[in-house]
C-alpha cells in the first residue's frame, strides 16, 4: 500500500470512524430510552394506534457510514395505515400564505385549489389518499403531512411533560425536512440530535427498468434480484405532498457495495468527514449542503468503476482523489441526479454561490491528497 493510501486509512480509523462503545451506548440511548420510550406512551383512541408502527433505522445508522461522535441517528416511523392510494395528479390544497410559518406548535390553515388554480407535482413528490387515516390529518381525502407533523409534535410534547426518563430531552419546533428533530442534552455528555420521520411505504412506484441496467448491478445479479422487491418509502418532505423515497433501496445496497477489502464506503466516510469539518470552518456556511447528493454521487460514480480491483483499500488515495474531481464536476455544473430517478436534480434550489464555495473546498482537498503522493 503506498504512503498516502496508509495516511487515508490511518485518519479514517483514529478520526472518522466513532468508537464501537460510543455508537452502541448513543444508539441504545436514542432508540430504547427516548424514542419507544414516548411513542410508547401514546395513548388516543381516535388515532387507531397511528404511531404504533415499525421503528426502523435510516440514514447513516442503517448503512453504517455514521463518522467521529454517535450523536445524529435516524429513524423512520412506519404509520399504521393499511390502506391508501396514489394520487399522481396535480396538487389539490395548500396551507394559507397568511400564517406561513414553519413551527409545528401553530395550527396552520388551507385552501382547496380550484380547477384553474392547480399546481403540477414537484418533480419526486406525490400525493396520498386515505379513508382509514384520522379526519383531522387529511385535508378532503388526502393526507396531510403538515397535519401529521402538527399531530405527532403535540403529542410528543405533551407526553414529554409526562415520562420523567427523557427529561433531558427537546423537541424542535420546525421539522428538519421530513423529520421531527428530538435532542438530547445532558450535563458532562455530548449531545444526540434523532429525527423521527413518519412514513408509508408501497410497492405502487416501481425503480425504472434501466437503473437495473447499469454497470453495478450487471455485474452483481443477486444484489439487483433482492432491490426489486424492497419498497419503495413515501415520507413527508413538503406540507401538502409526499416524497418518493428510494431510502429503503439505498441502504441495502450501501450495505451490499463494498466487496473484501474495498475502499468505496471508506472514501464516502472520510467525505462526510470532511464536510463535517468545512461546515464549522466557513463562516457563509454551507447551508442547505446535506450529505444525501454526496451518497447519491458515490452510485453514480461506481458506475464508471465497477469492478473491485479499481477499489481495492491500496488504491485508497487514487480512489478518493478521482471521486473528489468527479464530485468537484458535478457540483460546478449544479447538477447531481437522483440515483433511481434521473429526472430529479439534486442540487436544484441550491444557492449557486454556496455550490461554488463548496466545490473550491473540493479542489483543494484533491490538492491535498496529490501532495501526500507527491510527498
Amino acid at each position: 500500500m503506498a504512503k498516502s493510501s496508509k495516511v487515508l486509512l490511518s485518519y479514517y480509523q483514529k478520526e472518522v470512524l466513532p468508537s464501537t462503545e460510543d455508537r452502541k451506548r448513543s444508539k441504545s440511548l436514542a432508540r430504547d430510552h427516548i424514542l419507544r420510550e414516548l411513542l410508547e406512551n401514546i395513548s388516543d383512541p381516535v388515532d387507531k394506534n397511528l404511531y404504533k408502527g415499525s421503528l426502523e433505522k435510516a440514514g447513516s445508522t442503517s448503512t453504517n457510514t455514521k463518522i467521529n461522535l454517535a450523536d445524529e441517528f435516524d429513524f423512520d416511523l412506519h404509520l399504521n395505515i393499511r390502506s391508501f392510494s396514489l394520487d399522481r395528479k396535480c396538487l389539490r390544497y395548500k396551507f394559507t400564505a397568511d400564517d406561513d410559518t414553519t413551527s409545528l406548535n401553530v395550527q396552520k390553515s388551507v385552501v382547496m385549489l380550484n380547477a384553474n388554480a392547480k399546481e403540477p407535482l414537484p418533480s419526486g413528490f406525490i400525493q396520498i389518499k386515505s379513508d382509514q387515516a384520522p379526519g383531522k390529518l387529511r385535508v378532503g381525502e388526502h393526507l396531510a403531512p403538515r397535519r401529521i407533523h402538527e399531530d405527532l409534535y403535540r403529542k410528543l410534547s405533551n407526553l414529554k411533560k409526562d415520562v420523567p426518563q427523557i427529561k433531558d430531552v427537546s423537541i424542535q419546533k420546525k421539522p428538519h425536512g421530513p423529520a421531527i428533530t428530538l435532542t438530547y442534552h445532558k450535563p458532562g455528555e455530548h449531545h444526540i440530535d434523532i429525527d423521527l420521520s413518519p412514513s408509508l411505504f408501497t410497492n405502487d412506484i416501481k425503480v425504472p427498468v434501466k437503473v437495473w441496467k447499469r454497470e453495478f448491478f450487471k455485474t452483481n445479479p443477486k444484489v439487483t434480484d433482492m432491490l426489486k422487491d424492497v419498497p419503495i418509502l413515501l415520507v413527508p418532505k413538503k406540507e401538502n405532498c409526499w416524497l418518493i423515497s428510494y431510502e429503503k433501496i439505498m441502504k441495502e445496497l450501501f450495505n451490499r457495495i463494498d466487496g473484501e477489502g474495498t475502499c468505496r464506503k471508506i472514501c464516502h466516510m472520510i467525505l462526510k468527514y470532511d464536510i463535517l469539518k468545512w461546515k464549522s470552518q466557513d463562516k457563509e456556511g454551507f447551508e442547505g449542503m446535506s450529505t444525501n447528493p454526496i451518497k447519491h454521487h458515490l452510485l453514480w460514480f461506481n458506475d464508471q468503476h465497477p469492478d473491485n480491483e479499481y477499489w481495492s483499500t491500496g488504491n485508497l488515495a487514487r480512489c478518493f482523489k478521482a471521486m473528489l474531481e468527479d464530485l468537484e464536476s458535478r457540483i460546478r455544473e449544479r447538477k447531481i441526479p437522483n440515483y433511481f430517478d434521473d429526472k430529479t436534480n439534486l442540487l436544484a434550489g441550491k444557492d449557486s454561490a454556496m455550490l461554488k464555495r463548496f466545490a473550491d473546498r473540493l479542489h483543494d482537498r484533491r490538492a491535498e491528497v496529490e501532495r501526500l503522493e507527491n510527498s
